[in-house]
């Protein structure tokens, strides 16, 4: 497996994990510059170059993948960075075998976002295929793990495109939620949005 670093972090990536790149490295600038005491979920974790960061600074992380290379690759990750104690690795879809009595801080994902109408027919394909309209993973996040999440928690994750942050907000709005813009960043043919998404407060 090819050996990367990202500031004191070393990770490797099997070939059939998504290789961190833009997206991934926008969401890791916010996780990096916050503490993140409690216990975070990270759904989806790939490499698990993110629960190394939030592990690292603080939380206790539990990093889930239905990818089976991605669940010993993180595994692997952790343990080269001394960060196995902090972090636990299991292999679902989403967090449906996670116990309902799991409660989060945070709940980090870097989710699949370009539009794709048919299913990926392999792990690298599931890693960016997002559904019809690019956002129904991060809305079966949402609405699986709202339940785990603490009152003042936040969701954190990635929306690609402007069209796709004004249907997610709808989203979450719809579901008691509020959405924020952490930051953004613009590739060749995209603007990626890091958002966090939190319990909308009453009164």
């Amino acid at each position: 497996m090819t050996q990367y670093t990202y500031d004191s972090l070393e990770y490797s990536i099997h070939p059939s994990v998504y290789k961190p790149a833009e997206d991934t490295f926008l969401l890791a600038r916010i996780i990096e510059q916050r503490e993140t005491p409690g216990n975070t979920l990270e759904i989806g974790t790939g490499c698990g170059l993110l629960s190394l960061i939030a592990s690292k600074n603080g939380s206790h992380v539990i990093a889930t993948d239905t990818n089976p290379h991605a669940t010993v690759n993180s595994q692997l990750n952790a343990r080269s960075n001394a960060l196995d104690s902090r972090i636990e690795v299991i292999r679902c879809s989403v967090a449906q075998t996670l116990s309902r009595n799991s409660i989060f801080d945070h709940i980090i994902f870097n989710p699949p976002y370009l539009p794709a109408e048919d299913p990926p027919e392999d792990w690298l394909s599931r890693a960016w295929a997002g559904g019809p309209t690019g956002i129904e993973f991060a809305e079966k996040v949402i609405g699986e793990t709202a339940i785990m999440l603490k009152p003042e928690g936040d969701f954190t994750f990635l929306v690609s495109g402007e069209n796709s942050l004004c249907r997610m907000t709808s989203y979450v709005e719809s579901q008691g939620m509020s959405l924020r813009v952490l930051d953004s960043a613009s590739f060749f043919y995209e603007k990626i949005f890091a958002v966090s998404v939190t319990r909308a407060k009453r009164g």
